[in-house]
């Protein structure tokens, strides 16, 4: 970590843009303490079970994959345990399947048969995934030899052949938690949500096959068209405006030609730079994702004198104008650009910064 000069600090504008082609414009983050996605619970009270839903009946005795893109910074996170994905049956009120990251940082699986009292712990991957870095995350599932296999960055990190879960049409399946003691009469929520996931998720993908290890390493990176065959679902995650009010928007949108299947957003808070929609930033710095640091996300001008103290990140692509005179104070701050961000100053105004 470095302290910039006015020198460094503008000569940074013209870095090299170097972005990943999945990377568009928005992410989704969650808070860790209370929001996920939904699909077969409204999150409103319900007298009656889901009888049918979309989002799962086709993967039941299917095989299937679910890709995603997260980062998550472990040391941050409210929680010692998070949940990336999981299957709930609405019927004997336990768990189908769980993706998860575990205290380490490190992925596991849990599912089971469909018996009250919970799944069973099948894996634990050897790659940490809560360092605050981006990775690619599939999941695969083959019925013919209850296989599961977990990749990371398109490396296999775990694998069993011994997976029983079967999932049912009636299954709730969400991102970002998972339920416990679901019972039938569903009257009150949220019913134990819990396991509430920390960081940023895009590009979620569902497929009706199992993806080859080659698939997997070859398209991670690809933005899709929404009409790949055996494309389920499809979340890019570009919805609303980064990082500003977007309470209005209720609903993740799916991008594939499946109906019905857009995804509940709940407990979101749809304002500022956590629990919302907010601009991509997978940086090679780590300080992206570090909880210490004050993190700038869009352009900003400064037209009157403010004073900055601590920790600054400054994503990719955004600058900081400072003009009509006004005083930028850096004295005491410890300041991280991202690709082509930097500092501009015009109009007689001035920074004033530790050399």
């Amino acid at each position: 970590m470095r302290k910039f000069s006015l020198k460094s600090a503008i000569l940074l504008l013209g870095i090299l843009c170097l972005k990943p082609a999945w990377s568009q414009n928005n992410v989704l983050n969650f808070d860790g303490i209370n929001d996920y996605v939904s699909w077969g619970d409204t999150g409103q009270d319900s007298i009656a079970p889901y009888s049918n839903n979309p989002m799962v009946a086709p993967l039941v005795g299917s095989d299937f994959t679910v890709e995603m893109w997260m980062s998550s910074k472990l040391t941050c996170s409210p929680s010692d345990n998070q949940v990336l994905f999981s299957f709930n049956s609405w019927t004997i009120g336990s768990n189908r399947l769980i993706l998860g990251i575990n205290s380490n940082g490190r992925l596991y699986v849990h599912d089971g048969f469909g018996t009250a009292g919970g799944s069973l712990l099948r894996f634990t991957g050897n790659t940490n995934v809560g360092d605050g870095y981006c990775h690619h995350i599939a999941f695969t599932h083959s019925i013919a030899n209850n296989q599961i296999r977990v990749y990371v960055d398109g490396i296999l990190d775990g694998s069993t052949n011994n997976s029983t879960f079967q999932l049912a049409n009636s299954d709730i399946f969400s991102l970002g938690q998972e339920w416990d003691n679901i019972t039938t009469t569903h009257l009150t929520e949220p019913f134990q949500t819990s396991q509430f996931y920390y960081g940023n998720l895009d590009e979620v993908k569902i497929w009706t096959t199992t993806k080859t290890p080659a698939e997997i390493l070859m398209n991670m990176n690809t933005v899709l068209t929404g009409t790949e065959p055996n494309l389920h679902a499809y979340y890019r995650m570009n919805q609303g405006v980064p990082s500003g009010t977007n309470t209005s928007i209720v609903t993740l949108t799916n991008s594939s030609t499946t109906a019905g299947i857009n995804g509940n957003l709940l407990n979101f808070s749809g304002n500022g730079n956590t629990s919302n929609f907010i601009q991509q930033f997978c940086s090679d710095c780590l300080s992206a994702m570090d909880c210490s640091f004050t993190r700038i996300l869009t352009n900003t001008t400064y037209s009157s004198d403010v004073v900055w103290s601590g920790k600054y990140y400054i994503d990719d692509n955004v600058t900081i104008t400072v003009t009509n005179g006004a005083v930028l104070d850096m004295t005491n701050v410890d300041a991280v650009f991202g690709q082509c961000a930097g500092i501009n100053v015009l109009n007689q105004a001035y920074l004033k910064i530790n050399n």
